[in-house]
């Protein structure tokens, strides 16, 4: 099990894939196209930010400083046009940076993390296909989905229904469905 400690001293020592394993490893099952696109060199950083960000939001009862620290990692990686490099990593650091804002303690960077996110979601539904994909990428959609698929900020942000019309015939219908039950 991953603990608070764990995390820590794992992202201190940027030890960024193994941050990666532990977190998805902790009760996450991820098929492993999508593990792979997380793990992608260019993003791994963010990506293991994020998740980690998102798993100490769930330990904790507040912002914690390693929280506040995750994300402050998270939002000097923001992009100018607002993604956080990938699609998936943008997704999920959108993810954790909902989490974040949702914890009691957050109003001291609530400006900071809902202009974030902000732009984030304006990358994620500019980089929406006529046919609903996000970068016109199945797995992209699917981390999106996985990620973002039962949030509000998303589902006002994006073509919702054209995403999970897409993605209906995909190995990721599942994401799909479960996004339309929220």
């Amino acid at each position: 099990m991953i603990t608070l400690s764990r995390i820590e001293r794992t992202a201190l020592s940027q030890g960024w894939h193994r941050l990666l394993d532990e977190v998805l490893g902790n009760g996450r099952p991820v098929d492993l196209p999508i593990r792979l696109r997380l793990s992608g060199d260019e993003s791994v950083h963010l990506v293991s930010a994020a998740l980690a960000l998102q798993r100490v939001c769930e330990l904790s009862y507040a912002v914690s400083p390693l929280a506040r620290a995750l994300a402050d990692d998270l939002l000097h990686a923001q992009g100018d046009d607002g993604s956080f490099g990938t699609i998936a990593s943008t997704a999920v650091a959108v993810r954790a940076l909902l989490d974040l804002r949702a914890m009691p303690g957050s109003e001291e960077v609530a400006m900071q993390v809902d202009f974030a996110i902000e732009q984030a979601l304006r990358f994620l539904a500019e980089s929406q296909d006529d046919e609903g994909l996000l970068a016109s990428s199945e797995i992209d959609s699917a981390v999106a989905l996985w990620q973002l698929g039962g949030r509000a900020e998303f589902a006002a942000a994006i073509r919702l229904d054209d995403l999970r019309d897409s993605m209906s015939g995909s190995r990721w219908q599942c994401l799909a469905q479960r996004a339309e039950a929220r």
